[in-house]
């Protein structure tokens, strides 16, 4: 019987060794997994960065565009449009003007433009945000702006979701 207690024995020892080993082996490889998924997951946090820095960038595509002086029409009126920056400046056939600073993102379909005005003919607007979408296509550009009143941006360059302004570039 000392034989085999003696090999029961070590092969107990075996067992466990060869336990210990897998168990060492499984720890090991789920640090490096759990290393990798951090690793993973810092990329993507960087990622994330430098996508959160592209909305200026990538607004500055369409905002370079759009600068300069841009002549057009609604239903009722004649349009000059001029855009220096993030300034804008616009005045009608009817002797309205306005002035505001725009923001624009174009990482959307149709590119969002948000205007809040720092003046305008009807004084009431001044400081007020209003919200459009803006395209452009050759040298044809198109508004789509929701009233001041409208909380909600149009969807489509639709007169019926906003006061739509096509125009040329001069």
């Amino acid at each position: 019987m000392n034989t085999m207690q003696g090999q029961s024995r070590s092969i107990r020892q075996a067992a466990a060794m060869a336990l210990a080993f897998c168990l060492t082996a499984c720890a090991a490889h789920h640090r490096a997994i759990k290393s990798q998924k951090r690793a993973s997951a810092q990329a993507v946090a960087a990622t994330a960065a430098t996508e959160a820095a592209k909305p200026a960038a990538a607004s500055g595509n369409l905002l370079e565009q759009i600068q300069g002086r841009w002549v057009g029409e609604n239903d009722s009126s004649q349009w000059e449009i001029t855009i220096t920056g993030q300034t804008v400046s616009a005045k009608t056939s009817d002797g309205d003007f306005y002035k505001g600073t725009l923001t624009i993102n174009d990482r959307v379909s149709p590119a969002q433009m948000d205007l809040k005005f720092t003046n305008a003919s009807d004084s009431s607007l001044v400081g007020q945000v209003v919200l459009g979408i803006v395209k452009v296509e050759g040298g044809k550009i198109t508004f789509c702006v929701a009233r001041p009143e409208d909380a909600i941006r149009p969807k489509t360059f639709d007169r019926a979701e906003g006061l739509v302004i096509v125009g040329e570039k001069k």
